[in-house]
């Protein structure tokens, strides 16, 4: 059977956004802050760290956490400014996380790439970004997640992806020149089983 590119969307409005302006860049400032934030026992999920916009000798360092824990890590945080010597600390909880799943995305060069298109057809703007091997998630806007989390479940979003049927257990002279079955089949993994909201997503 052909395997399924994108098998799974899923949402989350619980999360919150914490980014530390003007961390120095030396080594260990990173492991403080973390360390700190496990000390205050919060979860953490996405982090992103860049060049800071105050300086190119210090960095600005961005993550997700759980929205309740918003205030007892902004508290925590500011217990070691004057030990790590950041500027600011920016507190955001009008996001939401948008996660796209599929074993499949392994071995198929261009879905970021697709995806990432079909969100900016949508003027959707991604905050941050985590991949993995199976996994896609984008943070953005909370105003911006409805539409964030149906464009990977439009199978137009997938037509421009083509590539040959699988070849396992057929025999590549059968295979030779075809092409992939409307995109809504990779997601669902059959044509006549369609995409199916849940509570909290969508998944085939």
């Amino acid at each position: 059977m052909e395997e399924a590119i994108i098998t799974g969307v899923a949402h989350d409005r619980s999360e919150a956004k914490i980014t530390i302006i003007g961390v120095p860049d030396q080594v260990g400032e990173a492991a403080t802050i973390f360390q700190t934030i496990a000390d205050a026992d919060i979860n953490i999920d996405t982090i992103v760290q860049n060049v800071s916009r105050l300086s190119d000798v210090k960095t600005d360092i961005s993550f997700t956490l759980p929205m309740a824990d918003g205030a007892k890590a902004l508290e925590a945080l500011e217990a070691i400014k004057p030990k790590v010597g950041f500027d600011t600390v920016l507190y955001d909880d009008q996001i939401g996380k948008v996660s796209i799943v599929g074993v499949g995305m392994r071995s198929h060069p261009g879905v970021t790439a697709t995806f990432f298109q079909a969100l900016a057809a949508e003027n959707v703007n991604l905050q941050m970004i985590s991949t993995s091997e199976i996994r896609i998630s984008v943070v953005v806007g909370a105003d911006e997640v409805d539409r964030a989390v149906r464009v990977p479940t439009r199978p137009s979003v997938w037509t421009a992806r083509r590539r040959p049927w699988s070849t396992r257990g057929r025999g590549a002279e059968r295979t030779r020149g075809r092409q992939d079955r409307p995109p809504g089949t990779l997601l669902a993994g059959h044509p006549d089983r369609p995409i199916q909201r849940t509570a909290t997503g969508v998944t085939s």
